[in-house]
C-alpha cells in the first residue's frame, strides 16, 4: 500500500488546500468501503498478477492509477483535503481499505476455485 501514496505524491495531488477538520482512519476506511468502485478489484487482481511476475513497472502502473482513484474517492466522497493527503492517518485509513480489499479480492479469488 505504501505505493498508492508515492503515486499520488508523485501524480501532485499533496498540494495545498483548505484546512479541514481530524482525519480519523477507521471513517475514512469506512468511507472507501462505502464507495468502493468494481474497478477496484481489477487493479487489485492486476497489481497482484504483475507482482507475482516480478514485473515492477506493472505493478508500480498499476499502483499509481488504483492511488489516484483512492485519492480522488477520498477527496471527493469522504471530504479529505488535499493536505490531508500527506498524514498518517490518511496512510492508515487507505491500509484498512487495501486489506479489506485484499480480503475480498482472495475471497472470490477461493471460491472461484470451490475453495
Amino acid at each position: 500500500m505504501k505505493k498508492i501514496y508515492a503515486a499520488v505524491f508523485a501524480a501532485g495531488l499533496a498540494s495545498a488546500g483548505p484546512a479541514r477538520a481530524a482525519l480519523e482512519p477507521a471513517t475514512l476506511t469506512e468511507c472507501l468501503i462505502e464507495n468502493h468502485e468494481p474497478s477496484a478489484d481489477a487493479q487489485f487482481r492486476e497489481f497482484l498478477i504483475a507482482a507475482l511476475q516480478e514485473n515492477k513497472l506493472g505493478a508500480q502502473k498499476v499502483m499509481l492509477t488504483f492511488g489516484m482513484g483512492v485519492a480522488s474517492v477520498a477527496m471527493q466522497q469522504c471530504g479529505v483535503g488535499m493536505m490531508a493527503l500527506r498524514e498518517p492517518a490518511f496512510q492508515k485509513g487507505v491500509e484498512g481499505y487495501g486489506m479489506w480489499l485484499g480480503e475480498r479480492v482472495m475471497t472470490e479469488a477461493m471460491a472461484q476455485i470451490g475453495l
